[in-house]
């Protein structure tokens, strides 16, 4: 009798610890994804914020060339 009740509880901790295994694999498996997902978004939006950078710089430099030849303008109307 002893030896089935002995039995029972081995064979009990080896399904929770199977089970709590699997589970631990599953979630290991979920936060890998997760961890892609989430470096996908984080170069979408790295490359994203270059663009804008980017753009930003463009529209710097195209007023500055306006502020430029609003100067060259001024200079020739007041002479």
């Amino acid at each position: 009798m002893k030896k089935i009740i002995l039995g029972i509880i081995t064979l009990l901790i080896t399904v929770s610890a199977v089970s709590f295994s699997y589970m631990m694999l599953k979630k290991k498996d979920t936060i890998i994804d997760e961890t892609k997902i989430l470096t996908q978004k984080y170069d979408t939006l790295k490359n994203e914020k270059n663009t804008l950078q980017k753009e930003r710089t463009d529209i710097t430099n195209s007023l500055d060339e306006i502020e430029g030849k609003i100067d060259e303008l001024n200079t020739k109307i007041n002479h």
